[in-house]
């Protein structure tokens, strides 16, 4: 099992060499991330590759922040990223194991994971994940408060319009039931003046945040 030291934090005594690790991934790759467009691509990857290099694969996928993304064709483009990770002595190298056997060390490994792009675009160096629970999970991560709060109101108004529309497409025919329908229209309604309230606080502590950043320059 390969963990993200930022998960469980590693040896500030191993920062340098896992930097230097990752470095060396990043130069097998071509850079951070590299697009894999065939099967022998990823074949000529691997091959270069150190054998005990970890390999994980991306709990989610993510997509491209260009907001003009909506309006064109799309693409989901396979990726190979070099990350920073933590191994668990039983699962590196014997050598490097025995001189940590206190825990995890750190080392680089490589995620596969999927990106959503534009249909003509290449894939770019900063993207967010696509489904909002993993944007509020990485905006929590990061101390992102604002994040936090987009990605809340993106999530909310998707529970919100699957209960006016989705779930009640769904349940039409097995539970025709007009009273259950309106009782689903009006919890959808109401979580849509929960996103209005969040929204107008969301812009309230970015306004603040914005002022403490002003005060500390």
């Amino acid at each position: 099992m390969v963990n993200s030291p930022y998960d469980s934090g590693a040896d500030p005594d191993d920062r340098e060499d896992q930097a230097k690790a990752v470095a060396a991934v990043e130069s097998v790759l071509g850079g951070a991330q590299v697009e894999i467009r065939t099967a022998g691509e990823l074949a000529a990857l691997m091959a270069r590759l150190p054998a005990e290099t970890p390999i994980s694969v991306a709990t989610h996928a993510r997509v491209d922040r260009d907001p003009a993304l909506d309006a064109v064709e799309d693409r989901t483009a396979a990726v190979a990223t070099a990350i920073p990770v933590l191994v668990p002595q039983n699962s590196g190298p014997t050598a490097h194991a025995r001189e940590h056997q206190g825990g995890p060390w750190a080392a680089a490994g490589v995620e596969l994971g999927a990106v959503i792009v534009a249909e003509d675009a290449q894939v770019p160096d900063r993207t967010r994940a696509f489904c909002p629970y993993w944007q509020a999970v990485e905006a929590k991560h990061d101390d992102d408060a604002v994040g936090l709060f987009d990605a809340h109101n993106e999530l909310l108004t998707f529970v919100a319009e699957t209960l006016e529309g989705d779930v009640q497409a769904i349940l039409h025919e097995r539970v025709p039931d007009d009273d259950l329908r309106q009782q689903m229209r009006i919890e959808g309604q109401r979580l849509r003046h929960t996103i209005d309230r969040l929204t107008a606080l969301g812009n309230r502590v970015n306004t603040y945040l914005r002022g403490e950043r002003r005060e500390a320059r």
